[in-house]
């Protein structure tokens, strides 16, 4: 992935010498988000995924600390920016077999392509306790859901924006919450991924010190 990425900087500083407008940022940054996470979407591809050949850190570290969670007996909620990182995820976590007995872990979705009945139902079966794993996007589950089951919070990946940030953490702080709850960043080193979690976490708005400049890939 370090190699890929290497890459990839060098070709969209290539792709866009000499044009440092607003999109152009997001465009690189957005690339090389993904590629921290183990693939990208290439122009040609028609939309589907790039897979980065080898191991993908990120989600090895992932599935040790959804294992460790889960088999101490918490409940655990993913959140994920890209679709392509939610179904990846789900399919992970759909390999874990605990215990004697070698039992799945239960897990829900929730992101954009959700209808609401669907909504609903991972709502309840995680409050409920019925599966222990809520993976979701912050800006489909960021609002107007309750998840005080959770014990831990996993940011696969952010979003640039602040306010789904501090709407996503809110999810398992609503009333009714009676334990502490661990949040865990997962982050590439000496990657875009510890800057943007740099801003987050000093309040900063990730899109808007893009558009502004501030912010560079």
């Amino acid at each position: 992935q370090k190699t890929v990425y290497k890459k990839a900087e060098k070709e969209c500083r290539l792709a866009f010498d000499g044009e440092d407008t607003p999109i152009a940022r997001l465009a690189i940054m957005n690339k090389l988000s993904q590629i921290t996470s183990g693939y990208y979407l290439h122009p040609y591809a028609e939309g589907e995924p790039v897979r980065i050949d080898g191991e993908n850190p990120k989600m090895d570290l992932l599935r040790e600390r959804v294992e460790a969670i889960v088999s101490e007996g918490g409940q655990v909620i993913i959140w994920a920016r890209y679709k392509v990182q939610i179904k990846d995820i789900a399919t992970m976590i759909g390999q874990i077999e605990l215990g004697e007995e070698k039992a799945p872990v239960p897990y829900v979705t929730y992101f954009g392509e959700t209808d609401l009945r669907g909504r609903a139902h991972a709502i309840d079966a995680f409050e409920s306790g019925k599966a222990k794993v809520f993976i979701g996007n912050q800006q489909a589950g960021g609002t107007g859901i309750t998840l005080v089951a959770a014990s831990y919070v996993i940011y696969f990946s952010n979003n640039f924006s602040l306010r789904d940030r501090l709407q996503s953490e809110d999810r398992a702080h609503r009333i009714g919450q009676t334990k502490n709850v661990t949040y865990i960043n997962l982050v590439a080193e000496r990657s875009i991924d510890e800057r943007v979690v740099d801003a987050l976490m000093n309040k900063q708005e990730v899109s808007e010190m893009i558009m502004s400049g501030a912010m560079r890939p």
